[in-house]
């Protein structure tokens, strides 16, 4: 019905707006309510699956873009997230449940981490930087488990390493030529 679906849309703003301040499980709440009212809101299915793959929860992640490559297959990016959630997901359940704040990053993981294109001006990086080291500095996070502060912390840490290199010329520069040079 409108009612459900306009409930949904509400939600999945509220939640919106509890990521934006650093409440995750808040968010999750609202995006699991909003789901269970209404299981095809798309917007609510990427949200969530975002938030499941920042905690690290690649199975619910994948899950929850699979449903929404069902709802609308034309998304772009979308079957790129979906592959990436299941390398990840398989890398979980091999027993290596730290996979993506600790595995080795390459030049096109540092770059997606702080999310700016590879051609990225320095202000760029530096404004990306500050939104994702607000988003996961481990104070942002004193309430959450001690599981989730762990995550918080360790993506800090890497979101920290992406910003040194990718915003120092010399460094981002031979670290771009490793990259090219190891593939």
């Amino acid at each position: 019905s409108n009612a459900t679906m306009f409930t949904a849309h509400v939600l999945q703003g509220r939640a919106g707006a509890f990521l934006e301040n650093y409440h995750p499980t808040e968010a999750m709440q609202d995006l699991n309510v909003a789901l269970k009212l209404e299981p095809t809101h798309l917007a609510s299915l990427l949200l969530r699956a975002q938030l499941h793959k920042e905690l690290g929860n690649m199975e619910e992640c994948f899950l929850d873009l699979r449903t929404a490559q069902q709802v609308s297959p034309e998304i772009p990016g979308l079957w790129g997230g979906l592959s990436d959630a299941a390398n990840r997901c398989m890398k979980q359940r091999s027993g290596k449940n730290e996979i993506s704040v600790n595995d080795n990053l390459n030049e096109a993981e540092y770059y997606k981490l702080l999310g700016v294109p590879a051609n990225a001006t320095p202000k760029e990086v530096t404004r990306a930087y500050r939104k994702m080291a607000a988003k996961w500095h481990p104070d942002k996070w004193n309430t959450a488990t001690e599981k989730r502060k762990n995550v918080a912390e360790s993506v800090f840490r890497k979101v920290s390493e992406a910003y040194e290199i990718l915003n120092d010329a010399d460094k981002r520069s031979a670290y771009n030529d490793q990259y090219r040079d190891s593939n």
